[in-house]
């Protein structure tokens, strides 16, 4: 996880760069500054604790509440506690059904296999999404040797420039806030329950956002979808 947490890391000290520059700004503007700060600052207490070695697709750290479908308690999704706001992290990216688990990459060539960035997921496992905009990444490479006339940058600085060309994400991980204790919501004149769809063997799932947020108010351990 060393390359997220190094993101994270630096998108927090982005942060702190602004706040001390910010100046006069609006109140709604610093709310959402703050609002921007204290999730980053969740996604960092988790991401810093590294995968657990000792179960698949979980973090290390207390977890607060787990998601298990009702048909045969399979694990959906884990909610973890933070020094910040609560995180709950899928077990399974929404994307489409899978394949069971020692067919589902059967068929797929070797050449088209996920490596994955992280040692401690297994490639072709694309539980963890990295994204990098190679185009900026070398544009940025170019322009800065060519500043400082030189012609190669030195491993950290490539690694910076390489960093701020990526993005990370667990699909349908969320860091849980206020907002997810509602019941229903309008949009357009169509009143919606937020909820997640959780994918699992069993089919896919949905979860009521507000239940989460109960369970976690009641310290309640273990809920179904």
């Amino acid at each position: 996880m060393r390359l997220w947490h190094l993101k994270l890391k630096l998108e927090l000290e982005r942060i702190d760069r602004r706040k001390r520059r910010m100046g006069d700004v609006s109140q709604e503007i610093l709310e959402r500054w703050k609002a921007e700060e204290l999730e980053t600052k969740s996604l960092y207490d988790l991401i810093s604790r590294g995968l657990d070695p000792a179960k698949t697709r979980a973090f290390r750290g207390r977890i607060s509440v787990t998601v298990r479908c009702a048909v045969k308690g399979h694990v959906l999704a884990r909610v973890y506690a933070t020094r910040y706001l609560p995180v709950l992290v899928p077990q399974t990216p929404y994307r489409a059904i899978i394949r069971d688990k020692e067919k589902r990459f059967a068929e797929l060539p070797r050449d088209k296999e996920f490596r994955s960035a992280f040692p401690h997921v297994q490639f072709r496992d694309a539980w963890i999404d990295v994204w990098t905009d190679d185009d900026l990444i070398d544009s940025s490479i170019d322009y800065e040797k060519v500043a400082l006339g030189v012609d190669r940058l030195p491993r950290h600085r490539i690694e910076e420039i390489e960093l701020k060309g990526s993005e990370f994400d667990i699909p349908g991980l969320t860091v849980i806030q206020e907002r997810h204790a509602a019941t229903e919501v309008e949009y357009e004149g169509t009143v919606y329950q937020p909820s997640w769809y959780l994918l699992c063997r069993c089919g896919l799932r949905y979860l009521a956002t507000h239940l989460v947020v109960e369970a976690l108010s009641t310290r309640t351990s273990k809920i179904f979808a």
